[in-house]
């Protein structure tokens, strides 16, 4: 004798007999709709304000020097630091400091390495945060040196942040670089962010 549970199905139904599967219990009707979840930088990627870019070769020789991403006066975007990676090219160790709420040290220089990630939008989107470096710079003296990181001889670090550093307008995420001894070093700093327009903008 067959038995039906809570939700109204045959519980005597098996693998091995298939044919004592009789249910009483419409299934079709309580299908759950499908999710599909897609990360936040494709998301930005697809709506075209998603962006990336790299400083050119940055040569220090017992000096310092940085790579930031600003974010203009009046450009009516907050700025999201998805990720940032750090390239020392040579055998040399160095030592990256994060600044928040920071100005870097002028003059600077505006690198022309940045660009869209959909490259199949027209017209092509261009950023308005500018990514800018410098070689040869002071040391940094305001705001917060929020964290470090050693970027041994040879190496790539890659951080992901996924947009938690929100840069409003007139403000800076900057990276400097200081080598742990006297030579010269070669190294490269690059980004992933995307922006977004501030209501009312």
């Amino acid at each position: 004798m067959s038995s039906n549970n809570f939700y109204g199905y045959d519980e005597s139904y098996h693998c091995d007999n298939p044919d004592s599967y009789h249910p009483q219990y419409d299934y079709n009707k309580y299908k759950l709709p499908k999710v599909v979840t897609i990360a936040n930088s494709l998301d930005k990627s697809l709506k075209g304000t998603y962006f990336v870019g790299q400083t050119p070769t940055l040569t220090l020789n017992n000096n310092i020097a940085y790579g930031a991403l600003f974010n203009p006066p009046n450009s009516r975007v907050d700025l999201f630091v998805n990720v940032f990676t750090i390239t020392n090219f040579s055998n040399i160790p160095l030592i990256g400091e994060i600044w928040i709420n920071s100005t870097p040290p002028p003059p600077w220089n505006e690198s022309a390495l940045v660009t869209t990630t959909n490259t199949e939008l027209s017209p092509t989107p261009i950023s308005k945060v500018k990514l800018i470096y410098r070689m040869n710079s002071a040391p940094i003296t305001n705001g917060v040196n929020a964290f470090d990181r050693v970027i041994p001889g040879l190496t790539t670090i890659v951080a992901e942040e996924d947009g938690k550093y929100i840069v409003p307008s007139n403000k800076f995420f900057i990276i400097s670089l200081t080598p742990t001894a006297p030579g010269p070093v070669n190294a490269a700093i690059a980004f992933g962010y995307w922006t977004k327009s501030i209501k009312g903008c």
